[in-house]
């Protein structure tokens, strides 16, 4: 049997980079209350409004994956996986083009915040194309069953 609803959940967090449950429910509009039930078994799946609301915030999220566990956790976009998810793959050998002159962490960090921010972005970006994309297929198709 694979992850629970709430597995699932705390996987979904991860994945959109919230930094805490509470930063998520904060996103998507609802009391943190309502995730730390689900996650702490006193509900074991969202509820319509709590899907909802992830959808809209997160077009992206699979709510079948989050509700049933078939399928994968975002449609039509690339996410972290781990490494011990993907037998015999390993990172590439990239080489950096030089050290920097001072190393700043709290411009490291800030770089690296703006580079998770700039891929959340990308996502939602192919999502929504791919959602205009949908529309104009359905659109084609009811042009030609009239």
């Amino acid at each position: 049997m694979g992850p629970s609803a709430a597995e699932r959940l705390q996987e979904l967090i991860k994945i959109v980079g919230a930094k805490s449950v509470s930063a998520f429910a904060a996103s998507i509009g609802v009391r943190s209350t309502v995730l730390a039930n689900m996650l702490g078994g006193r509900m074991s799946k969202p509820s319509f409004d709590t899907l909802e609301k992830i959808k809209a915030q997160y077009p992206q999220v699979n709510l079948e994956w989050l509700v049933m566990g078939t399928g994968q956790p975002l449609r039509g976009a690339l996410y972290p996986v781990s490494e011990s998810s993907v037998a015999g793959v390993s990172e590439p050998d990239i080489k950096p083009l030089g050290k920097p002159q001072r190393e700043d962490p709290g411009l490291q960090a800030a770089l690296a915040e703006c580079q998770r921010e700039l891929a959340i972005w990308k996502e939602k970006a192919e999502t929504y194309k791919q959602l205009a994309d949908d529309r104009q297929t359905i659109i084609e198709l009811m042009k030609k069953a009239r």
